[in-house]
C-alpha cells in the first residue's frame, strides 16, 4: 500500500511541477507514515543529503503541503524545528490536479468528436 501511496504522490507532485517529485514524494510518505520529524531525520531515513531534503522541503512548504513547528525536547536543550505534512494543502494538490484532468479530458472529447 505505502508504495501505490508512493506512487500516486509522485504524480500528484508531477502535475503541479514539483522539483524532483521522486524524492518529494518520499519526504511525504515518510512524514504520514512517521508524522512530524526534523530535516536532519528525514535526512537519515532517506540517505538523502540535508541540503537537499531542506530544499524540497522549503519548496513544498511554500507551496502549502508541508508546514513546520518548533518542538521543544523533553528536558533541557534547545527546540528544533520539526516539519509535517498539510493534510489541506495535500488535499488542495488533489483537487487542483483532478480539475486541470478533468479540463484535459473535455478537450480531448471536443477533438475526438
Amino acid at each position: 500500500m505505502a508504495n501505490e501511496l508512493r506512487k500516486g504522490i509522485k504524480g500528484l507532485l508531477y502535475c503541479h511541477s514539483v522539483p524532483d517529485p521522486e524524492l518529494a514524494s518520499r519526504i511525504v510518505v515518510l512524514l504520514l507514515e512517521k508524522g512530524r520529524m526534523s530535516i536532519k531525520d528525514i535526512s537519515a531515513a532517506l540517505d538523502v543529503s540535508y541540503p537537499l531534503v531542506l530544499r524540497i522541503v522549503n519548496d513544498m512548504a511554500s507551496m502549502g503541503v508541508l508546514g513546520s513547528d518548533r518542538e521543544k525536547p523533553e528536558g533541557r536543550g534547545r527546540s528544533r524545528k520539526v516539519v509535517y505534512v498539510n493534510v489541506g494543502g495535500l488535499l488542495g494538490l488533489v483537487e487542483n490536479c483532478i480539475r486541470m484532468l478533468e479540463g484535459v479530458r473535455e478537450e480531448i472529447k471536443k477533438k475526438s468528436s
